[in-house]
């Protein structure tokens, strides 16, 4: 990391909803042929670009002085794991549609989600939004969830 602030956690999180989003254009264009999984990769590629707005909303909501604090070391530790994920090379181990979905589940299930939900718990200072935020996320993982689930229908076993 470049440093150990809250910026730097920002910083992070939204360069990894960026790949994510990135990841899961390109797999809609990809199964462009089963609709029910473009469709898919669509609604999660709007979604990434929602968690955007949101993560730099919350990244605005503070001062200066509130970004350049420390960042806690356990959020440290898990932004560090993103640093060098790539959409791109994501995209290259993806044979399949049973190899999105296990790429999918692997990025929306990963620390990617709890480097969100520090983020709010150290930097939101409203609970309301905080609840808000934390539903979103779960809303989203409920929705890849559902992708599994469906499988047999789309014409794959994950």
């Amino acid at each position: 990391m470049k440093d150990n602030s809250l910026r730097e956690l920002f910083r992070i999180s939204i360069a990894a909803e960026r790949e994510a989003r990135s990841l899961y254009e390109v797999l809609s264009e990809r199964f462009s042929a089963i609709t029910a999984a473009r469709e898919f990769f669509i609604s999660l590629a709007t979604e990434e670009a929602n968690h955007i707005l949101g993560i730099a909303s919350l990244m605005e909501s503070l001062t200066p002085e509130e970004l350049d604090r420390p960042a806690p070391e356990r959020a440290i530790a898990v932004a560090e794991s993103f640093l060098n994920y790539s959409a791109r090379d994501m995209n290259k181990k993806i044979r399949t549609l049973g190899d999105a979905y296990r790429q999918t589940v692997n990025l929306e299930f990963s620390e990617v989600n709890k480097l969100h939900e520090l983020l709010f718990e150290i930097s939101h200072k409203d609970s309301d939004a905080t609840k808000e935020l934390h539903s979103v996320l779960k809303s989203h993982l409920d929705k890849v969830s559902a992708f599994k689930d469906a499988g047999v229908d789309m014409g794959f076993t994950p």
